[in-house]
């Protein structure tokens, strides 16, 4: 993290020679301008505006956060951004270098989105608290419909003109996220298993907290570990065994590894659950959104919450 830090703030020098040297860079359009860092950010600010703003996201799709490093050009869009919206937290700390390193008539207005909700401790594999904030705030769906609607009334601020759709499109899509959250409330309430296992890294916290999920992992939230040690696997094919799982989970993206160990140790299914924090070329190139990605958990959800004692 630290040597993200260094890169960043050499990149800032760069790109403010750039601008020194070639002058103001204006904007291509009259329309706000937002950029996000991650998906879920970028799916907010889009469903608020439908079109009324410029929405960026700088996370290219297909790829992982936690390798995210900002080129001049990610640089130049926050410095042109009306509103620049970021998650905080340990994958985020080169945002402060940038931050700090622009002048008052060149920062946009800033949305930390891990300041509006309450923060959970990040636990470990074992489920020990770790001094550590966990920073997946966004997979609490009421967190999720916090944050949109966060998003509407600082975009409200900047657009005026526009405040009442963006007021109209934000309560539209919290109503569509309620609906998926009750969605999942169902498939938990009717499920007498309330146990997952996770054979990857763990960014579930919020959303295992908000529906009272009892869970198992290989790895915890941020990890960058791949192989488990073998006291975890052993743990968790007990747990397995024990509960009688048919499915486990693995996130998006992933290498399945783990996951497809587990499986074949234990002769169970592996099914896909999102953390949304990215999304694949695919799935973008769909217009695919964070309630679609909730859909798809939530069917996820049925098979791994279903075992022989239900």
């Amino acid at each position: 993290m630290f040597l993200k830090k260094i890169i960043s703030i050499f990149l800032l020098f760069v790109v403010t020679f750039a601008f020194c040297s070639c002058g103001e860079v204006k904007k291509s359009t009259d329309k706000i301008s937002v950029v996000t860092t991650i998906f879920p950010y970028y799916d907010f600010a889009r469903s608020v505006s439908k079109g009324t703003c410029d929405v960026d996201m700088l996370l290219k799709p297909g790829s992982d956060v936690h390798s995210f490093e900002p080129t001049p050009s990610d640089i130049i869009k926050i410095r042109n951004a009306d509103l620049f919206i970021y998650n905080g937290g340990e994958s985020d700390e080169w945002v402060d270098s940038i931050l700090e390193s622009l002048g008052d008539t060149d920062k946009p207005v800033v949305m930390k989105m891990t300041d509006y909700v309450k923060p959970l401790a990040e636990m470990d594999a074992d489920h020990h608290a770790e001094d550590e904030e966990d920073e997946h705030i966004w997979t609490s769906l009421d967190n999720a419909k916090t944050l949109v609607s966060k998003i509407s009334d600082e975009v409200s601020k900047l657009d005026q003109k526009h405040k009442t759709v963006y007021n109209k499109n934000s309560l539209d899509y919290i109503e569509k996220i309620s609906k998926v959250q009750i969605e999942i409330e169902n498939t938990v309430n009717s499920s007498k298993s309330k146990k997952i296992v996770v054979g990857d890294r763990f960014p579930l916290l919020y959303f295992a907290t908000e529906f009272s999920l009892d869970w198992e992992c290989a790895f915890p939230g941020c990890s960058t570990e791949t192989e488990p040690s073998l006291d975890r696997l052993s743990k968790l094919t007990d747990t397995i065994e024990k509960d009688k799982i048919k499915t486990i989970l693995k996130l998006e993206m992933s290498e399945n590894k783990v996951a497809d160990t587990l499986a074949d140790e234990t002769n169970t299914k592996v099914r896909t659950f999102y953390s949304a924090e990215s999304v694949s070329k695919e799935d973008f190139a769909n217009n695919v959104t964070y309630v679609d990605l909730m859909k798809r958990n939530n069917n996820a959800l049925k098979e791994a919450l279903s075992n022989d004692t239900n």
